[in-house]
């Protein structure tokens, strides 16, 4: 009477470390990939089109900084890492307590953390592959 009911779902703290493993095979995959492709990595990358978007979102930002500060001193293209950080992290924080309260939800974040990774794995070897096959074919095109 009046205890503290436990629930029969996924436990926090092993959402949060499968989570961070989740997070760092991902960073693998992605570093793979760039060590493999150099300097062309971003450019056909699925970075590319965020690369445009927090370009223009970054530009508007500088412009609004330098406006608010007065420090107008570079005119250069700024991240907008920072504003994708803080937009993402709370996001991500709030589906992990969701998880972590609702048991079927922990199931359900177990099964998205255990697919992406696999899927963002063959993912990245399929433009590894296409890479690849399109220096191929350049190189004994153009030869």
């Amino acid at each position: 009477m009046g205890g503290f009911q436990r629930s029969s779902g996924v436990p926090f703290g092993f959402l949060a470390v499968l989570s961070v493993v989740v997070w760092g095979a991902q960073c693998v995959f992605e570093v793979m990939l760039a060590r493999a492709q150099g300097a062309d990595y971003l450019p056909h990358g699925p970075w590319a089109m965020f690369s445009k978007v927090l370009g223009v979102g970054g530009r508007g930002l500088s412009k609004a900084s330098q406006t608010v500060s007065g420090a107008a001193r570079r005119t250069g293209r700024r991240g907008c890492g920072l504003v994708l950080l803080a937009g993402t992290v709370p996001l991500l924080l709030i589906f992990l307590l969701l998880a972590a309260v609702t048991p079927v939800a922990g199931l359900l974040w177990t099964l998205v953390l255990i697919v992406a990774p696999v899927a963002h794995g063959a993912l990245a070897g399929v433009r590894l592959h296409r890479w690849r096959e399109a220096r191929r074919g350049m190189a004994t095109g153009g030869a």
